[in-house]
């Protein structure tokens, strides 16, 4: 019954280590992608400082029914 018992733990302590090792990557990959996804934005952000909008203002002489 001791060994059982022993045996069970062993198995138990396993099944842990590879559910916490299976966490640590899965919240490592995670926090690669906030940190893609962090410089992405900020690479974005200064991009767009560089950029000039213009409103498309419709030329009244073009209608159709001219």
């Amino acid at each position: 019954m001791e060994q059982e018992l022993t045996a069970y733990n062993e198995d138990r302590t396993r099944q842990f280590a590879l559910l916490l090792e299976k966490q640590r990557r899965e919240l490592s990959q995670i926090d690669c992608e906030i940190t893609t996804f962090g410089i992405n934005v900020a690479d974005l952000a200064e991009s767009m400082q560089d950029i000039h909008f213009f409103t498309a203002i419709p030329d009244v002489n073009t209608s159709p029914n001219n």
